[in-house]
């Protein structure tokens, strides 16, 4: 599939594109995909915006449903 450069996509497309990588080789490729897309996500977000998503409430309902999991991963929260 052809991408754009110029074609806007929401998150939505980014993910279709991370679980089309899946399919197509192997089901962890969509995983470092996802990881890779949050990570950028992460960089380019401003303090205030990071702090938001500390405090969304399925961020924390996910860290609650991990317990000491994160923390065993040496987790950087």
């Amino acid at each position: 599939m052809a991408i754009s450069e110029d074609a806007p996509r929401d998150i939505e497309a980014y993910l279709a594109l991370a679980r089309a990588h899946g399919d197509t080789s192997d089901s962890r490729d969509q995983v470092t995909d996802l990881e890779a897309i949050a990570r950028v996500a992460w960089r380019l977000m401003t303090e205030a915006q990071k702090a938001a998503f500390r405090l969304d409430a399925e961020i924390l309902a996910l860290a609650e449903a991990t317990g000491d999991f994160a923390d065993e991963q040496n987790a950087d929260f």
